[in-house]
């Protein structure tokens, strides 16, 4: 049973690199969106 273990580890850690990366795509469309609005 020790692989449930580490299963549960790794979607952890996957969940939290989505959480992470919709964040990032998040600012990165904020900044073009000021950009564009700006100029």
């Amino acid at each position: 049973m020790w692989y449930m273990h580490f299963l549960i580890i790794i979607i952890s850690f996957t969940f939290f690199d989505i959480v992470l990366y919709i964040n990032i795509i998040k600012l990165h469309f904020n900044k073009i969106f000021n950009n564009t609005c700006f100029y």
